[in-house]
């Protein structure tokens, strides 16, 4: 059979539609699997839009070059002033957080990529002007990092009806029988208000999973406020023992652990290394308690 025969281009194209109804497949049965979790605690999900909101390559083949690249703490906060400059911009306007040669580099791989359109007099615009923040990319990529490096099946941004802390679940997944949530924060910690952690617990109290990581995307201090205002939120919710029943201890650097079922962390040094340090300290803390031993309860009945 040539290669140029009608006969072999019809095969291949019939593999090619094969092979896409198998990915879809294993997306929607990782999906279910997470929504059957989630029903099963009688909640009800509102579907989310595909992608909303997210700052991506349209053309799917710059996508795994495009989720290498988020890895880079530099490059999330370069694409936060990509997004804050979003209708024109030039290369000045992206140096707060990098050195020039970086921001060229970021730059040549936003417009290769389709994300950023240029324009005359060495300018250039975001192609989609609707995104107005980084806070959906970042659900989206730290669901990404759970899929692709953790292997776990994962969903974000999806809200439930009756939630009373407000807004979606920002990435949700299934981690060897357990229920994780993920809250991630694309804000600094200035813009966190004490407001935001009490939503925060009421949301876990409305999902009631296994595992809970705040997530904040920066580098900055966690100490300093953040930690200070889950203490307060502690303090609110249990009374004046709350550091005998669910005492805040620093685990390493700014990531923070209560009973080793609710974590706090930060992007420093690595966003990554620190959501498996949470992920496999969980894991051990769970098979140290196999045979015995009373659990505290942090959220739930």
């Amino acid at each position: 059979m040539k290669s140029g025969s009608p006969t072999l281009r019809s095969a291949i194209l019939a593999l090619k539609k094969e092979l896409k109804i198998l990915r879809k497949e294993i997306l929607e049965e990782k999906e279910q699997r997470v929504l059957g979790a989630i029903i099963r605690r009688g909640l009800r999900c509102y579907p989310r839009e595909e992608d909303r909101g997210v700052l991506l390559p349209s053309a799917k083949r710059f996508r795994v070059d495009f989720y290498s690249h988020l890895k880079k703490y530099s490059f999330r906060l370069f694409l936060r002033d990509v997004i804050k400059n979003k209708g024109s911009f030039s290369l000045a306007d992206l140096l707060r957080y990098c050195s020039e040669r970086s921001a060229k580099e970021y730059l040549r791989v936003l417009v290769r990529v389709g994300v950023v359109l240029p324009m005359r007099q060495s300018r250039f615009m975001l192609k989609d002007t609707r995104i107005s923040s980084f806070g959906e990319t970042l659900e989206w990529f730290v669901c990404q990092i759970l899929e692709k490096e953790f292997y776990l099946p994962s969903l974000w941004g999806f809200r439930v009806k009756e939630n009373r802390g407000g807004g979606d679940f920002d990435v949700v997944a299934l981690m060897e029988g357990s229920l994780v949530y993920v809250e991630t924060k694309s804000s600094p910690p200035k813009h966190i208000e004490q407001r935001d952690i009490q939503a925060f617990f009421d949301r876990l109290e409305v999902l009631a999973p296994d595992l809970a990581i705040y997530l904040e995307d920066t580098q900055l201090r966690m100490k300093d406020k953040i930690a200070i205002m889950f203490e307060k939120e502690l303090r609110r919710r249990f009374g004046s023992s709350w550091r005998e029943g669910h005492p805040l201890n620093r685990l390493r650097r700014e990531t923070f652990g209560i009973e080793d079922r609710l974590f706090i962390t930060n992007s420093d040094p690595d966003l990554i290394a620190n959501l498996g340090f949470c992920l496999g300290r969980y894991l051990r803390s769970r098979a140290a308690k196999i045979g015995g031993g009373k659990e505290a309860i942090l959220w739930g009945p």
